[in-house]
């Protein structure tokens, strides 16, 4: 459901004048599937960090390209 519906998020974040989604410690290292669902959709690792808990977190990045004919 979460690929079928990503695309309709990226579209109202450029509606909006967005240029890039950031993820910012929303993945964690041991979480291969949500890592998998990101890279999928164009994000690029941009950092990473050790969470207080002691978790490995990964903050993500994906630009949005404007529309056609911007």
């Amino acid at each position: 459901m979460g690929t079928q519906i990503f695309p309709l998020i990226a579209d109202v974040a450029q509606h909006f004048g967005r240029k890039r989604i950031i993820l910012f410690g929303g993945v964690l290292a041991d979480n291969p599937r949500a890592l998998r669902y990101y890279k999928k959709h164009g994000f690029q690792l941009v950092g990473s960090f050790t969470r207080r808990d002691g978790a490995q977190s990964f903050d993500m990045i994906l630009d949005l390209h404007p529309p056609s004919g911007q």
